[in-house]
C-alpha cells in the first residue's frame, strides 16, 4: 500500500489496489478542497467501479469566513464527478488555546458520526509522504529511540472511537506528485492559510525540511511495531490473567524484555484509566522492577505495581478517585476506566470509589432529596449500565497494535475491537 508513486498511472493502480483490499460497503472520502486531499478524491473516482458508493465529506470547523465557500467549491467538483457530497460543520463555542488538536477532534467525530450514518466501511484521507515525515520529525524530536513506537508514524489504517476506520492509502505520495496529477486536469485547489502559520509546530518542521528520517526507516519501524505488538498479546494470552477486570497477574519471563515492557505498559494504561504511552525513563524504571530480586510495590500512570515468586500484579492505585454526578438519562465515564450510563428517567447517579475494595470498582449512590441511597452492585440495576472501558485503544487504534487491543478486550471483558476492514481478516 505504501510503494512510491512516481505517476499518474501509478497513482490510480495504487488506489485500485487499495480500494480491491477492502470489504464491500459505501466508502467516505474527506476532502478540505486542497490539493492533497483532492487528489485522493480524484484518484479514488477514477480507480472505483459502480459496484462501491463513494460519498465525500466536508468539515467546516467554522474558524474562518471563507471555510463555506471552499466547502460549496468541493460540493461543485464532486457534483461534476457524480460524487454525493454532504457538508459536516463543527458548531458551538471554540478553545482559546489548543485549537489544532480540538479542531482535530471534532474533524474526527463528525466523520464518526456521519460514516455510521452511511454505513461506510471507512474514510479515506488525504494525508501524503509529506505529512508522514512532517509527524515522524516531531515525534522523534521528543524520542530519538530506534525502536519508538513514534517513529512507525501514521498507520495506513486506524480505528477512532472503535467506531471509525479511517485509511491514508497515500503516504508514499508526495504534494509535488498530487499536485502535478491535478494540472493535468486543469484542477485547482484551496491553499489553506494556516499551512504557513508558525505558530504551529508542523509548520516549523515543515519549513525545515530536512528530514533524517525516511520512508524505508519508518518502514522498518512499522514493521517492529507489528511485531512486538503481535509478540505482546501472544505473551498477555499465554501468561496473564485479569481478575473481575480490576487486577492482572502476568507472570514474569525476561527472555524478550521488549515484548514483556510493551505488554505490561499496555495493562499499566488500561488498569490506570490513562491513554498516555510510558516515557523512556519510565520504561527503564518499569525494566529494573521486573529484573530485581525483591523490589518494593512501585506506581506507573495510576497503577500499583508489586512483584513476588515471579509474578507482577497490577491494580489501580488507592488516590485521585474522583466522585461524579451523572444526571438522569445521561452518560459519563468514571475514572477512565467505567463508561456508566443512568437510564434512570428523573434521579441522578452519584459515583465515587471504594478505598475498601481492593482495585476499586465503582461505587453507586441514587441522590434521592439529597441523601445517598446505595445500589447493591451484586444486584443488576435496570436503570444502571457499566462497561469496562479501554481507554488506551478504545479512542484510537492504529492497525499495527491491532492483535494485542484485541487481547487486551479479552482479558477486561471490553466490549470487541471492530473488525477488520480488509478482505481476508476476519
Amino acid at each position: 500500500m505504501n510503494d512510491h508513486v512516481p505517476n499518474a498511472s501509478l497513482l490510480i493502480r495504487q488506489a485500485e489496489y487499495f480500494l480491491k483490499s477492502l470489504k464491500p460497503g459505501p466508502l467516505a472520502i474527506a476532502v478540505s478542497g486542497g490539493s492533497d486531499s483532492l487528489g485522493a478524491l480524484f484518484a479514488i473516482s477514477e480507480a472505483s467501479n459502480s459496484d462501491r458508493e463513494i460519498i465525500c465529506f466536508t468539515v467546516d470547523h467554522q474558524l474562518r469566513t471563507e471555510a463555506a465557500d471552499e466547502a460549496l467549491y468541493v460540493g461543485e467538483i464532486c457534483r461534476s464527478l457524480g460524487i454525493k457530497h454532504q457538508i459536516l460543520k463543527w458548531v458551538g463555542e471554540k478553545p482559546v488555546s489548543g485549537i489544532q488538536k480540538a479542531a482535530r477532534h471534532a474533524r474526527y467525530k463528525l466523520l464518526a458520526d456521519a460514516c455510521a450514518a452511511k454505513n461506510a466501511v471507512g474514510v479515506v484521507t488525504g494525508h501524503i509522504q509529506d505529512d508522514q515525515l512532517e509527524t515522524v520529525a516531531m515525534r522523534s524530536a521528543r524520542n530519538n529511540s530506534d525502536a519508538a513506537r513514534g517513529l512507525s508514524g501514521m498507520a495506513p489504517a486506524t480505528l477512532f472511537y472503535n467506531q471509525m476506520w479511517v485509511f491514508r492509502p497515500f503516504l508514499s505520495t508526495t504534494k509535488a506528485e498530487f499536485q502535478t496529477f491535478l494540472d493535468a486536469k486543469n484542477q485547482t485547489w484551496i491553499e489553506d492559510p494556516s499551512n504557513q502559520d508558525d505558530q504551529f509546530e508542523r509548520v516549523l518542521v515543515r519549513k525545515q525540511a530536512d528530514f533524517v528520517i525516511g520512508l524505508p526507516e519508518i518502514m522498518r519501524a512499522q514493521k517492529l511495531r507489528t511485531k512486538i505488538a503481535i509478540a505482546a498479546a501472544e505473551y498477555l494470552s499465554t501468561y496473564c490473567i485479569v481478575k473481575d477486570g480490576l487486577i492482572a497477574e502476568v507472570e514474569i519471563k525476561l527472555d524478550d524484555i521488549p515484548v514483556l515492557l510493551r505488554a505490561v505498559e499496555s495493562l499499566i494504561c488500561v488498569i490506570g484509566g490513562r491513554n498516555r504511552t510510558l516515557s523512556s525513563q519510565q520504561l527503564e524504571r518499569l525494566e529494573r522492577f521486573t529484573r530485581s530480586d525483591n523490589p518494593k510495590p512501585m506506581t506507573l500512570g495510576r497503577a500499583y505495581i508489586a512483584k513476588k515468586a515471579g509474578m507482577l500484579f497490577l491494580r489501580r492505585e488507592n488516590r485521585n478517585l474522583d466522585v461524579i454526578e451523572i444526571g438522569a438519562q445521561s452518560d459519563s465515564m468514571w475514572d477512565g476506566r467505567y463508561w456508566i450510563k443512568n437510564n434512570h428517567q428523573k434521579t441522578p447517579l452519584v459515583v465515587s470509589g471504594d478505598s475498601q475494595m481492593e482495585g476499586f470498582p465503582p461505587k453507586l449512590f441514587w441522590k434521592i432529596d439529597d441523601v445517598d441511597s446505595k445500589i447493591d452492585t451484586n444486584e443488576s440495576d435496570p436503570f444502571i449500565s457499566v462497561r469496562r472501558y479501554v481507554n488506551k485503544f478504545d479512542e484510537v487504534l492504529t492497525f499495527f497494535d491491532m492483535p494485542l487491543a484485541t487481547e487486551i478486550a479479552k482479558l477486561f471483558a471490553s466490549r470487541g475491537i471492530k473488525a477488520s476492514p480488509f478482505v481476508g481478516d476476519p
